[in-house]
Formats: C-alpha cells, structure tokens, sequence
C-alpha cells in the first residue's frame, strides 16, 4: 500500500474529483427538495452546505483481469454520515447557535448531535439510513458505484472511534469496504490493483489497516490524496521559475491569477457546485421553475497534457462522470 500527494493542479484529478461530489450534491438537493420542502432558514443550511465543501471525497478505480481481459470498477464516497442525516440533523435539530450548538462556550465532540446519534446505533441502522437515500442518486451502475456506508461484518477493516470520530465513516474506508463486499460476493476476483483519489489524506492509523486489507485479498493499492500546501521545494521552484506567485497564503498562475494547488482548485470547484445547486436561493430559484444546469466549475482550462498528467491514467472520455474535454 502506497500513498502520494498531487500537489500541483495537472490532470484530470480535480475534475474527476469533482465529478464525484456533483453526485453528491445533487443526491442532497433531492432529499431536501423531498422531505423538507420550503426550507429557507438560512442558518440551518450552513451544516448541510458545509458537509458538501468539505466532506473528504475519495474516487477509487479498481482493475482487476477476467476472461483474458482488463475490466474496471470505480467506486465513489463522501465521508461522513449518511446525507439523510446531515439534513435532518440540520433542519430537525436544535437551532444553530443555541446552547446545545457547537458554537456555545463549553461545547464538546459529546455534545455532536452526529456522535451522540451515531454512538447509539449499529452499523446495520446506519446502512439503513443510507439505503433510503439511495433513491436520491442516479447514474451509478454497475462499473459505476456509490460507495455508501457498509456494516463491518466481515470486512477486515475493523471500525472504531477517535476523538469523536467515527472512522468507519472515512471516504476511503467506505470505497474499501464497497471493493471487498464484491470480491466477496463473487462480482470480481482478489489480486486487483487500486489506484485512488482523495480529497484529503489517510490518517496514519488508517494506513496500517488499510495495509492489512491489501495484504488479504492480495491488493496492489495507491492511494493519492491532497493538502492546502505543497513541499517548499515545489513552491519555491515555481515561484523562482516566475510561473506562479502568492496571493495571501494561495499559490496562483501568474498569468492568470487562478490556484494552481490541485487541493484549492477543487475546494473552489465545490464551493461553486455548492452555491449553484443548494443553499435556499438554488431552492427558491427551483420553486420558480428556474432553468438549473449542471456545468463543470473548473478554475481554468485544462492542460494539454492533462491525460498523461492523470494520476489514474484514465483515458478522456472514459469516465461516465466527466466528458473527455475536461481532461
């Protein structure tokens, strides 16, 4: 097992990366424009739409041979809790910036509305939740999978909690356990090669188990993840090299002014996915029979050579998800 980080923005990464969240923030909008039509108080939309920014998204492609051929599945998770229960957490729950809100003077990781619901049921009530939110997404198949939360039952990758924290909810976590469920049922062998996507990192105590997953079913697994900074030789090479400059604590194009950390092009492509598809404008607008279409929010055009940039090598247009132009 194997872990890297794409520091500079070259490739189809971040667009595949955000390819994986528009999913998810379209998965949202259906549940709220469902169960809680109407709702318009602002400061109960700032957990949901916080969640969709900053959740970790993990895009994980496994290949693996069968009858003499190359076949692929791609397996996509956000982290965290069920989106049924972002939302109702937030428009159910206390009011944000009541006493009980994390925003009060004492508030504790026991306080979490999250961790105290999630602290009293099982993974099966869990896999429950994410089942009913399973109507609310579209275009998966089966090649093409949304990796929602699994019970640990067999899987070796054994959950437990840190801090407050719940890390059988991690992104990776979840894609891992969506690969195992198929190979123990059968639907592709052991043997295979991983190659994935983060929007955020492994913890180091999920290395070690995600080591003895590979090490069980015989797995070749890379893990690619990204960080708000960059190796200071990396930087100070671009800036002595006047492609780039700093713009507060952002590295830009200087050309273009646009970031060119892969980490900040697609926290801004989600920020972007977030205000035009959620929020109670995005809903209030839906209400009036606004014409709403989805587009890519890259931050600029992509490179030529963004294929051979891919840290997955997948070629342009074989992605369901993202045409071949925005890679």
């Amino acid at each position: 097992m194997r872990t890297d980080y794409l520091d500079i923005d070259e490739g189809c990464a971040t667009a595949l990366l955000e390819a994986s969240s528009q999913r998810h923030v379209d998965a949202m909008r259906h549940i709220v424009a469902e169960r809680y039509p109407g709702t318009l108080s602002v400061r109960r939309w700032e957990d949901v739409e916080s969640h969709l920014r900053t959740a970790t998204l993990a895009r994980l492609e496994y290949e693996y041979s069968t009858g003499g051929a190359v076949a692929i599945r791609v397996y996509h998770a956000l982290g965290g809790q069920p989106l049924g229960d972002v939302a109702r957490n937030a428009f159910e729950g206390e009011t944000p910036g009541s006493p009980e809100s994390p925003s009060s003077p004492g508030w504790s990781d026991s306080d979490d509305p999250a961790v105290a619901t999630f602290g009293r049921m099982t993974d099966e009530d869990v896999a429950a939740m994410e089942a009913r939110d399973e109507t609310a997404y579209s275009g998966f198949d089966q090649t093409d999978i949304r990796a929602s939360f699994r019970p640990a039952g067999r899987s070796v990758l054994k959950p437990y909690w840190h801090q407050g924290r719940y890390h059988a909810f991690d992104a990776e976590q979840k894609a891992l356990r969506a690969i195992e469920e198929d190979i123990l049922d059968g639907r592709m062998p052991r043997g295979g090669t991983v190659r994935g996507l983060m929007s955020g990192a492994p913890c180091a105590t999920c290395r070690e188990s995600i080591k003895a997953f590979a090490d069980t079913y015989d797995l070749d697994i890379t893990l690619s993840g990204m960080s708000p900074t960059v190796p200071v030789r990396v930087k100070d090479g671009l800036l002595a090299s006047g492609r780039a400059r700093m713009k507060g604590p952002r590295l830009v194009d200087v050309a273009s002014g646009r970031p060119m950390v892969a980490f900040d092009v697609l926290a801004g492509a989600r920020d972007a996915q977030v205000r035009e598809g959620l929020g109670p404008l995005a809903h209030e607008r839906a209400s009036r029979g606004a014409r709403w279409q989805r587009r890519s929010f890259r931050l600029g055009p992509p490179p030529a050579r963004a294929a051979a940039g891919s840290a997955l090598g997948t070629e342009p247009g074989t992605d369901p998800a993202m045409p071949g132009p925005d890679c």
